[in-house]
């Protein structure tokens, strides 16, 4: 074994240090990532996802026509690309990247646009990341919810977690509840339930 001195570059991650903080970033991997798929030149967006379109299986394709333009769509291998960052360092594309991941086997249209919003997204903030902090009070602080009934094709909701250590994300969580919730409280209750166990 070699000691090669302080980190600074590892799986795709830039790493900052100084006496104030830590800093984890993924810029150099993002703009890999937007390079391939030919988005390095897009508009960049304010958010990776449009809360006001409800993505659903019926937008998939309906005949041989439209699943053979899909087809030649590389869906999969962007949808996998994303989701290294979303588990990395960037909990803030992870519920749109949930949403997406679930259409990977017959995406549309509609599913692919809102991949390269996510793209458009991760353009304008490329150099986001984790940033903790030295001279913050040392405890967790956890978040958690959940939407009832966002899935307009089964009605299931979608759980989701953050915990936060010395101002930075430390875990996070996006991913549909197993079971319907018949309460948007029952929702809540699954969410909750979730996050103690991460907790414990």
């Amino acid at each position: 074994m070699k000691d090669l001195g302080e980190v600074s570059t590892i799986l795709g991650m830039q790493i900052t240090r100084n006496r104030d903080n830590i800093k984890i970033d993924q810029s150099k991997y993002i703009n890999d990532v937007l390079y391939r798929f030919e988005m390095n030149e897009c508009n960049p967006i304010s958010t990776p996802i449009d809360t006001n379109q409800k993505l659903s299986v019926s937008m998939c394709p309906k005949n041989e026509n439209e699943r053979r333009e899909m087809s030649k769509v590389p869906y999969m291998q962007a949808i996998g690309s994303l989701l290294y960052a979303a588990q990395v360092s960037r909990p803030d594309i992870t519920y749109a990247v949930n949403i997406l991941s679930r259409f990977s086997t017959n995406p549309g249209r509609a599913h692919w646009e809102a991949v390269k919003r996510v793209m458009r997204y991760l353009k304008g903030t490329a150099t986001v990341g984790l940033e903790y902090k030295f001279d913050v009070e040392i405890s967790i602080v956890r978040y958690c919810d959940a939407d009832w009934a966002g899935n307009t094709d089964d009605r299931q909701s979608t759980t989701g977690y953050i915990f936060i250590y010395q101002s930075a994300a430390i875990s996070w969580l996006t991913k549909k509840q197993k079971t319907v919730a018949l309460s948007s409280t029952e929702a809540e209750f699954m969410s909750l339930t979730a996050a103690m166990q991460e907790s414990v």
